[in-house]
């Protein structure tokens, strides 16, 4: 195999692996394709978002979750000579990981959800019943 083809997938991979669902995604779309919106409501609460689908087909819903956490890590760290031994010294802070988990789901005129997907870090989000 040349180079040329491998640069060319070596260059693809890591932007095509952000646009693969996850397993818990792909799970929650199938629950929730055909289920009435209220089903949605009840699970999520009201939507923060409700935008009109293009041609007047339904509208889509929107929720937000937000996903930041907060982890102790180390944030420094030292080493010094004491006498003849090298002491090495760990700083440890609270550090946070900023992040937001977006819902979608689209909703026909009949109130049936027809289309479900995720935006963002939505790990520990409960995406279905």
């Amino acid at each position: 195999m040349s180079t040329r083809p491998l640069l060319i997938l070596g260059l693809l991979l890591p932007t095509l692996a952000g646009c693969i669902p996850t397993l818990p995604e792909l799970m929650a779309g199938n629950q929730w394709q055909g289920r009435d919106a209220k089903q949605a409501i009840d699970f999520f609460g009201p939507p923060m978002r409700m935008e009109p689908l293009p041609g007047g087909a339904g509208v889509q819903l929107g929720w937000y979750r937000d996903t930041t956490y907060v982890q102790k890590e180390v944030v420094g760290s030292t080493a010094e000579m004491q006498g003849n031994v090298m002491v090495h010294t760990n700083y440890w802070d609270d550090v946070a990981h900023p992040g937001g988990c977006t819902i979608l789901m689209s909703v026909n005129k009949a109130r049936q959800i027809n289309d479900f997907s995720t935006k963002g870090r939505c790990n520990g989000v409960d995406l279905a019943p």
